[in-house]
């Protein structure tokens, strides 16, 4: 557990971390040079098996998750951030699953969100799944995963990539061979904060992604043009298509990856080829008109397929077409 001037709820999580259902731990806490008086808070608590590292001056997330991974001593490392709050049976539950699952090297879950959001944040529970989605985002929550300490090796994470240190970490480990799974239930409850990731964080975090994105190009055997870059942009965040134009230009892209990974096979064929496939679908469907052009690139589209055809959305569109095309019809 990381700390950084978290004096107003490091309670709180340390708390919800010695009442695990689990018993059998190190709660190792480093803190990175608060100013908040989170130490004293940190060192009120009594527990024998919390262990408490001061850095004397801050050296930012990535410099003390590392410090954090080169001091813990158990054959599994958990994750959890200063503010967040893990399910009592959390622990339990990951452990567990690693214990049936040695195949598996890191395992995350689901997630709550509250303070500034709500919701509950889900991921798909299979590596083959997994993998495919971590060529457009990271998926897998951070402050969520239990890992196997011999999957690690250090310094695990990369100063390289702030703000996308453990979208990288994954691909790196993922590339490697690694397997992951999410287990499908919320264990955690993640702390939200108006505005947590500055404008000037945010650009950071995209060009780090962008980067870690690139390991997925290279195994790919791909070198994205700047547009193509763009376009991959867009279809990771479900940006909308604006034009018929635009759909073209997204096919031939989505297309282009397609027969890079049947050549390559870096990702599972079948998982691929759906996923693509999806994101062309939500493409049509947000276009603001649906002609018989955008039709006849679908139908055309090396990923359309009976996939397609069994999807009530699609059904939508066509029904949407031929009704005139507009969005706005019923």
């Amino acid at each position: 557990m990381p700390v950084f001037n978290g004096a107003a709820h490091v309670a709180e999580a340390i708390d919800s971390v010695l009442a695990q259902s689990y018993r059998a731990f190190e709660l190792l806490v480093v803190d990175d040079g608060s100013t908040d008086g989170s130490l004293a808070v940190i060192r009120a608590f009594a527990d024998p098996r919390i262990r408490v590292i001061a850095q004397a001056r801050n050296q930012g997330l990535i410099a003390t998750l590392n410090h954090a991974f080169a001091e813990a001593r158990g054959a599994y490392l958990v994750r959890m951030d200063c503010d967040d709050v893990a399910h009592p049976d959390r622990i339990a539950k990951q452990v567990a699953y690693l214990d049936a699952h040695p195949e598996v090297g890191v395992l995350g879950t689901c997630f709550e969100l509250f303070g500034a959001q709500s919701g509950i944040v889900r991921y798909h529970e299979r590596d083959a799944v997994l993998r495919v989605f971590m060529l457009f985002e990271c998926a897998i929550g951070h402050p969520t995963v239990a890992l196997r300490r011999a999957c690690v090796s250090l310094p695990f994470y990369d100063a390289a990539y702030p703000h996308a240190e453990d979208y990288e970490a994954w691909s790196r480990l993922m590339l490697a061979g690694t397997r992951f799974a999410v287990l499908p239930e919320v264990l955690l409850r993640y702390r939200t904060h108006p505005g947590q990731v500055s404008k000037a964080g945010q650009a950071v975090q995209v060009a780090s992604a962008d980067r870690v994105r690139q390991q997925w190009f290279r195994a790919l055997g791909m070198e994205p043009t700047p547009a193509e870059e763009a376009l991959h942009r867009e279809l990771g965040r479900y940006a909308p298509c604006a034009d018929v134009a635009h759909l073209r230009r997204l096919d031939a892209y989505l297309t282009r990856l397609h027969r890079a990974n049947e050549a390559t096979e870096v990702f599972d064929r079948a998982a691929f080829r759906a996923e693509l496939a999806s994101r062309l679908r939500g493409a049509l469907l947000s276009l603001p008109r649906v002609d018989r052009e955008a039709l006849r690139i679908t139908f055309r589209s090396a990923l359309f397929g009976a996939d397609f055809w069994g999807r009530p959305s699609f059904w939508r569109v066509l029904r949407r077409a031929a009704a005139g095309g507009s969005r706005s019809q019923p």
